[in-house]
């Protein structure tokens, strides 16, 4: 997803070219700003995840730090005005 919202963001012609290759309808205006909120909403979970699956043995210590920095994070998100409410 963040590729794609790359392609969105970055280089609009050649996402169009592969679109006309494929034959596919481009993406319509509220679909490509759909996708952009939608990376910049999951990425903290998505650092999360990551974090956690890197460890073999997740203690509580490692946890409760790591959902903190989340929900921390997710405010951020919030705060700049995505419509996400915690």
């Amino acid at each position: 997803m963040a590729r794609a919202k790359s392609f969105v963001k970055q280089k609009p012609s050649q996402l169009k070219i592969v679109f006309d290759y494929f034959k596919i309808a481009p993406l319509r205006t509220v679909e490509e700003e759909f996708l952009i909120e939608f990376v910049k909403i999951l990425h903290p979970l998505a650092e999360a995840l990551d974090a956690l699956q890197a460890d073999q043995k997740i203690t509580i210590g490692f946890l409760l730090p790591t959902i903190v920095a989340l929900k921390t994070k997710l405010r951020k998100v919030e705060s700049v005005g995505s419509g996400l409410r915690l």
